[in-house]
């Protein structure tokens, strides 16, 4: 006797729920397969949880983190210090190539220096943006962790604003 036989004895009423419960396990399956590819078209196209670039350097003697967090609405760059190993202070230096880009807020412990901005401290924060009339700019942005035993560059990336 063969599993179409067998099938054939059973109840309407158990063959319903045998069917309901396929039915079930099945749109389960496809949920589980529509948020897993949403997951992955989220991260890799339109770049949902991204927090920037980080980089962590610990050349020479000098050790420190920073992030760079690009904000394309505002023409601007946030560049935060994010971790200390035994930098005393980030130095924060710009260049733009096709325009005018200028520190325009700074957060926590942070200061000018010869057209530069130096950060005193960790969570200090300088952002850069780009002049009214600008348009788009391209900035490379260059942070460099200093302390006692020299200078290690951090970050060294080039960024539209």
């Amino acid at each position: 006797m063969g599993l179409l036989d067998r099938l054939k004895e059973l109840d309407t009423a158990v063959l319903v729920a045998l069917a309901l419960g396929i039915a079930v396990v099945g749109l389960v399956l496809l949920v589980v397969l529509a948020v897993v590819l949403a997951a992955v078209i989220g991260s890799f196209v339109l770049g949902v949880g991204e927090a920037g670039e980080s980089a962590s350097v610990e050349g020479g003697e000098v050790a420190a983190d920073a992030s760079l967090q690009p904000d394309a609405e505002a023409s601007a760059v946030t560049v935060v210090w994010t971790s200390n190993a035994d930098a005393d202070h980030l130095l924060v230096e710009w260049t733009a190539s096709d325009g005018d880009v200028r520190a325009t807020d700074t957060v926590g412990d942070a200061s000018y220096e010869d057209g530069a901005v130096r950060l005193t401290s960790v969570g200090s924060s300088v952002t850069l943006a780009a002049a009214d009339d600008a348009g788009e700019v391209t900035v490379q942005v260059t942070v460099t962790a200093v302390g006692d035993a020299g200078r290690t560059v951090v970050v060294d990336r080039s960024v539209s604003v």
